[in-house]
């Protein structure tokens, strides 16, 4: 009876210490619907353990943990899902993708704001672009998205489209209350920026493309040097041009009763009518071409008649030959007259290039002849020529 109760005692001690080596290999742990839930590692610790998530009792790989979007205690683990919700927060530890991957615009990894409320800021993948949007409590696109601190630098790749480049570059504005010694640093390419400031020489203007100036001088002022170009003008009163054909200077008279009194040329409608002028050009004139802005009165009204003369010249510098007329050259100055009496008109020519070598200081001569074909005004009795003005370009304001 004594052998038999110690042969039952020596097993029960065998069985004791098999269970101990077993527990010495492998985590075993239990689970319940409430209160502690916890494992026993394999060093005998005891270890908290989530709600729900059952014991895995061998390692394998791609070891990670994935929280659904809605639910007490859903989890995906090692990729078997426990749940059909879909997630927003995935795969937050995976050798594989990274820390957060397969971010798509329906399931983003999204942070929300309480101010105000509904607001959110979402991370997302589409066709290979990372996305980064804000949105308002109302809905709509956040005013600002990314702030960079004074002093940094950030970069933008290219852009595919003019769409995808409409990006708006701020400036705090600024104002010198003195006059500057260097330019402001440049804008970013293509902000369609301009700085107006002013340095000891003149006012300057800082563009994304680069500096411009001096475009007013220091002391507001223009020295004749240094205008570089430009449009003068000389007028040519009909008391000091000649005239040929059946052209007639006429003595100084009243273009009306009581009205102004000076001398006009009248013509008839033949092509040997003529008007000549002359003048010499000022130092500064740029040798190039002019126009001629024929001035002329109508005694009655010739609503919708023509008159026309075609217009042309040469220069002529100190040594050079005088030639005969040409009509090389030659622009039409075409009047159609309005339907009023004691009607004054002026009718400008295209550019016209003068004959001969011309520069600054050459002496010009012009003349007009009446194209017949073109003229329709009858009588031509009505017909006062008042004048010519000349335009010319300038290369300087120096006489």
């Amino acid at each position: 009876m004594a052998a038999s109760r110690y042969r039952l005692l020596g097993l029960l001690w065998l069985s004791v210490l098999g269970l101990g080596l077993l527990l010495a290999t492998v985590d075993i742990g239990w689970t319940g619907t409430g209160g502690s839930q916890a494992f026993i590692d394999s060093t005998g610790t005891l270890q908290p353990r989530l709600p729900g998530v059952p014991l895995i009792l061998a390692p394998v790989s791609d070891q990670h943990l994935e929280l659904n979007s809605s639910g007490s205690g859903q989890v995906r683990v090692n990729g078997v899902a426990l749940s059909a919700t879909p997630v927003t927060l995935q795969t937050l530890v995976d050798d594989a993708n990274g820390l957060i991957s397969n971010l798509t615009a329906a399931q983003p990894l999204q942070f929300t704001g309480n101010n105000p409320t509904g607001s959110h800021f979402s991370i997302y993948e589409s066709a290979a672009d990372m996305f980064f949007k804000c949105i308002s409590g109302d809905g709509t696109p956040c005013d600002h998205v990314f702030e960079i601190a004074s002093g940094k630098k950030f970069s933008i790749g290219t852009l595919a489209t003019p769409e995808a480049a409409s990006i708006t570059y701020e400036e705090p504005e600024t104002w010198d209350l003195a006059c500057r010694t260097t330019d402001p640093a440049a804008y970013p390419a293509n902000s369609d920026h301009a700085k107006l400031y002013c340095k000891n020489d003149g006012m300057y203007a800082r563009t994304d493309s680069g500096v411009v100036g001096p475009f007013v001088s220091a002391t507001h002022t223009h020295a004749a040097a240094d205008i570089t170009s430009g449009t003068k003008s000389v007028y040519i009163p009909a008391g000091a041009m000649e005239v040929s054909g059946g052209c007639t200077l006429n003595a100084a008279a009243a273009l009306l009763t009581n009205g102004p009194r000076l001398v006009t040329i009248s013509c008839t409608d033949a092509d040997a009518d003529s008007i000549e002028f002359d003048w010499v050009m000022p130092d500064g004139w740029n040798g190039g071409t002019i126009t001629v802005e024929l001035n002329a009165f109508s005694i009655g009204n010739n609503t919708t008649e023509v008159f026309e003369m075609d217009v042309a010249g040469q220069c002529v510098r100190s040594g050079d030959s005088v030639a005969a007329h040409a009509t090389t050259g030659e622009q039409a100055a075409t009047i159609t007259w309005g339907a009023a009496a004691n009607r004054e008109q002026h009718a400008t020519t295209a550019a016209i290039t003068l004959q001969g070598t011309c520069a600054g200081g050459a002496h010009v001569y012009m003349r007009g002849q009446t194209d017949s074909t073109a003229t329709t005004m009858t009588p031509m009795s009505d017909l006062r020529i008042l004048g010519a003005k000349m335009m010319y370009g300038i290369s300087s304001g120096s006489d």
